[in-house]
């Protein structure tokens, strides 16, 4: 289901000015936490926000997990959240290397779906940069815990 192989951004490309999540409602991000990474890395990747569900017991829980993410992509949402998908490639054969472009290069988000670091970006994460930045902004979602 979240294989980044064989998943192409055609909500986001085609529907990105009228979606806001293309994830199900009670598939919250917490739910199958095998798949945590991916799904951090490909909301990312879309830029789209993850799906929390919470209550008191998952806030106290994960509220440090998810406070992270949410800081990391509130930025990248603000500058490019109305910006249209304009490009989206697989940077190596295994497409587990994989690179977004928003708008006319207003945010460039990198994922690495792999295990190994490819490019100079670990396994496991991802760099976006926004047009302006320095050097790219990385989050390696395993990291970050529960």
């Amino acid at each position: 289901m979240y294989d980044p192989r064989y998943r192409v951004p055609l909500y986001g490309t085609a529907l990105h000015g009228s979606t806001v999540s293309v994830e199900r409602w009670e598939l919250s991000y917490g739910k199958l936490p095998a798949e945590k990474t991916r799904r951090a890395l490909l909301a990312m990747l879309s830029n789209r926000p993850l799906n929390y569900v919470l209550d008191g017991t998952e806030s106290a829980r994960q509220g440090r997990e998810l406070a992270a993410l949410q800081r990391y992509f509130a930025p990248l949402h603000r500058a490019a959240g109305t910006e249209r998908l304009t490009s989206f490639r697989w940077l190596t054969a295994d497409r587990t290397l994989q690179r977004t472009v928003f708008g006319d290069g207003v945010l460039t988000v990198t994922a690495n779906f792999g295990s190994k670091a490819r490019g100079g970006l670990p396994g496991g994460c991802v760099d976006a940069r926004l047009r302006g930045d320095g050097r790219p902004r990385r989050l390696c979602p395993a990291d970050l815990g529960s």
